[in-house]
């Protein structure tokens, strides 16, 4: 009898890859790993934030403003197809002078141009406010970083095998 194993093809690490047999996206599938205290590590991520509280209040806010006007725009926009609506039926049931009122749908369209305008300028600020509360808070956690390496003595800076000291 012949040994099977000898009749497997051989896999390469591309191939491995691709079937999610290690390389780069290994764990795509596997259970997400958990925070083995989420209570005290929110904390600490939160007393982190504490010197940036006034931009992420701003965030929250500028958020949830942004996102009601972009969910009100639709009903604004079902007015405008509303004043269409009625002016088609006026003219279809046998009015002949039914008109649409322009002027009436025009006010409609150009204030839900005006919400969704300002809906994007407000989510582009806190996209910009964000990115800021972002850099600060990281720039703060690699100077403490790199200040507690500092003060490491070298012997045992020396005596680490070099990717487990981070």
């Amino acid at each position: 009898m012949s040994d099977e194993s000898t009749n497997k093809p051989q896999v390469g690490p591309g191939a491995q890859a691709r079937n999610g047999i290690g390389g780069r996206f290994g764990a795509i599938g596997m259970p997400a790993e958990k925070s083995a205290d989420f209570k005290n590590s929110t904390r600490r991520l939160l007393a982190r934030l504490r010197p940036e509280r006034a931009g992420a209040t701003s965030v929250l806010i500028l958020a949830i403003v942004s996102v009601t006007l972009s969910v009100i725009g639709p009903r604004i926009l079902g007015r405008g197809t509303d004043l269409i609506f009625a002016g088609v039926k006026a003219r279809m049931m046998g009015d002949p002078n039914a008109e649409l009122d322009f002027d009436e749908l025009h006010k409609v369209l150009l204030f839900a141009a005006t919400v969704y305008i300002v809906s994007a300028g407000l989510a582009w600020l806190q996209a910009f406010v964000l990115a800021g509360v972002v850099q600060r808070t990281m720039f703060r956690l690699r100077s403490e970083v790199e200040d507690k390496l500092n003060r490491l003595p070298l012997r045992y800076v020396d005596g680490q095998p070099r990717g487990d000291l981070l």
